[in-house]
């Protein structure tokens, strides 16, 4: 069993590998200029420490590592990879542990294997890993995924205190990193209802993290920032309508970049000004499905586990808090292990193990192929906002920022081209026609990329 965990191990870092291996010619993108390359505040660790207290600290100073390396993008992408590797392997050593409870009559390792394959090179992922700005996902994943082996290793008993502290540790670094990971103590309360016990019970077992959210919820409200991001989120949408709206959100993420491999930076998605018919049915649905998933805990745990786990990990990017994007394929991150673990499961379960290492081989020479496509799409501006206008021909935004990437290439007649697409979309979209007008005014100033 040790040498199948190895083997299969290193056969997860080396498709990794070879999936991301041409990300390393992708350029600086779209919020990485503001974020980063643009940033004076993560080019030394002086100039890091004097922007604290800020947000996102640990995020921040991982960007320092990586300018401090001077390799330039690849740098950053380096550290992406390295971070989705180890992702991958902390879902494989999870998964495993999960199936032999959840599943036993399950090959517990050939089953992790698949899932943590088809979370490795599902294409969705490279708005993570080859996304430089995409690392608060993959990073944020890594401490989270981190506490929940440790906090698993210490159910195992072995230095079970040490192992607790690691865990809530970690924890605490995911939100300094990203503040989603809130959701980790109820994705621990999941696992331990899903493995059979009581909720109250499994409540218990997440205590420390529930209590270290609460500290953090509390530190969060009384940071000024903090406080100034939620503002914006209430101004943006109302919860209620907001939860409506995300209907459309969800649906966006299930029938594109997860099932279609349909792969967008930018979707065309907009949100309604009230709540409609559409909108009620499309949260009744997830209410339904959020239901489903708890009735099938018990009698058929994976599935059941599979679904609520994928729920959850949208929640803090598709419920209460509006954000001004109603999804991005990043948001699959973690929600994709659901997905991946029912499908490792069944394919685990075939008796024909000839036909389970076909399909095996199938879905990962597809998922390869989808990711190395994608990865080619990141290699300059222009062909990022060409793949976006393809894939969104009716958004005035993805049109301004081709124009944006094309003036700062100097293709000055392609930019003026696609300004002019983006106003014929919307008439009233002010950075496209600023930048027009700077362009045929010749005053030489930056255009304006749109957010």
């Amino acid at each position: 069993a040790v040498t199948r965990t190895r083997t299969a191990s290193a056969w997860l870092v080396a498709v990794v590998a070879l999936a991301y291996a041409n990300a390393f010619d992708g350029a600086f993108q779209f919020d990485d200029f503001n974020v980063i390359v643009d940033n004076p505040a993560v080019h030394s660790w002086s100039a890091w420490w004097a922007s604290m207290p800020g947000l996102r600290p640990l995020l921040k100073a991982s960007y320092v590592l990586s300018w401090r390396m001077d390799l330039g993008a690849a740098g950053f992408h380096l550290f992406n990879l390295a971070v989705h590797a180890g992702n991958t392997l902390l879902v494989f050593a999870l998964l495993r542990r999960w199936l032999a409870d959840l599943a036993p009559g399950v090959d517990a390792v050939r089953g992790a294997f698949v899932a943590a394959l088809l979370f490795a090179l599902h294409p969705a992922q490279t708005e993570a890993v080859t996304y430089v700005c995409g690392r608060s996902t993959g990073l944020m994943a890594l401490g989270y995924l981190g506490s929940i082996y440790a906090w698993e290793r210490g159910r195992e008993g072995a230095a079970a205190g040490a192992w607790g502290v690691a865990s809530v540790a970690l924890f605490v670094a995911a939100m300094l990193v990203k503040e989603i990971a809130w959701t980790l103590p109820l994705a621990l309360t999941l696992v331990a209802a899903a493995r059979g016990g009581r909720w109250r019970a499994a409540f218990a077992a997440a205590l420390p993290q529930f209590a270290a959210l609460a500290l953090a919820a509390v530190a969060i409200l009384g940071f000024e920032p903090y406080r100034r991001l939620l503002a914006t989120s209430f101004a943006t949408r109302a919860p209620l309508a907001n939860l409506a709206a995300q209907g459309e959100g969800v649906w966006y993420l299930i029938s594109r970049p997860l099932f279609a491999l349909r792969i967008n930076i930018d979707p065309d998605l907009v949100a309604p000004d009230a709540s409609g018919p559409a909108q009620l049915a499309a949260a009744c649905v997830l209410g339904a499905l959020l239901a489903a998933g708890f009735v099938a805990l018990r009698r058929r745990p994976v599935a059941g586990f599979a679904l609520l786990w994928f729920l959850l990990q949208l929640a803090p990017t598709n419920s209460l808090l509006a954000r001004l994007d109603l999804a991005n394929d990043r948001q699959l991150y973690l929600a994709l292990i659901g997905p991946a673990l029912a499908v490792g499961v069944a394919v685990a379960g075939l008796r024909a193990p000839r036909a389970a290492t076909a399909i095996t081989c199938a879905l990962a020479l597809l998922l390869f192929a989808a990711t190395v496509v994608r990865n080619t799409d990141y290699r300059s501006g222009v062909a990022l906002w060409e793949a976006t206008v393809r894939a969104s021909p009716g958004k005035a935004r993805a049109w301004n920022n081709l124009g944006y990437a094309c003036q700062q290439a100097g293709d000055d007649a392609r930019a003026a081209a696609s300004y002019e697409t983006a106003l014929g979309i919307d008439p009233e979209f002010h950075k496209a026609r600023v930048n027009l007008a700077r362009l045929r005014g010749g005053e030489g100033a930056r255009p304006l990329p749109a957010r």
